[in-house]
């Protein structure tokens, strides 16, 4: 892993985005049996009151994922 440090993200993205470390699920290549419960840590920009355009003052959360 490379970890990106946040005045760079700032610098480039502006205050509008904030991100969070990348997590992998293993198994990749076999189906869950059992649902699994994951916790990420908020984005530190987030707590630093980030400028949200779709929902006013609350922090929104998106969430990629690739299934494949």
């Amino acid at each position: 892993a490379h970890p990106i440090p946040v005045e760079l993200v700032a610098k480039l993205l502006g205050n509008r985005v904030a991100v969070s470390p990348i997590v992998t699920v293993e198994p990749r290549r076999r189906k869950f049996h059992k649902p699994i419960t994951l916790t990420i840590p908020v984005p530190q920009a987030a707590n630093k009151g980030m400028i949200n355009q779709y929902s006013g003052e609350t922090p929104t959360l998106r969430l990629l994922c690739s299934i494949t």
